[in-house]
């Protein structure tokens, strides 16, 4: 018997009821903490070890981490920079898509030349 959830049903668990902007933080909440995690998970790093990457203690990395952080924008863009990322938050009028964190590789010596709704295209070299 297959146990494991969607990433709405769990939403809708931990936050029966609430409003949809409520939902809504939650999944953008979860979508970066988990990101966090998994890049640490990836790069084999312990809390602390990430901590000392990012130049904060490993009690801020745990509530990162467990989505009891509210980060501001500025904070998930200095994240993605540290990560080599760009977060791409997505805004929709469908609630199955709305308001997801999808993130994209990009090299930390590139610029950005051009972004769009739709596309971020690193400068030439």
């Amino acid at each position: 018997m297959n146990n494991s959830l969607s990433a709405k049903e769990f939403i809708e668990k931990l936050v029966p009821n609430r409003p949809k902007h409520r939902k809504l933080k939650t999944k953008l909440l979860f979508d970066i903490s988990s990101r966090i995690l998994d890049y640490r998970l990836e790069k084999s790093m312990s809390q602390k070890s990430l901590a000392e990457f990012f130049g904060v203690t490993q009690g801020m990395i745990s509530k990162w981490e467990s989505c009891e952080y509210n980060f501001t924008i500025e904070q998930v863009c200095k994240i993605a920079e540290k990560l080599d990322l760009i977060p791409n938050i997505t805004f929709s009028a469908d609630e199955e898509t709305a308001g997801s964190v999808s993130w994209q590789n990009i090299k930390s010596n590139e610029n950005i030349e051009f972004i769009d709704e739709n596309h971020i295209i690193p400068m030439s070299a």
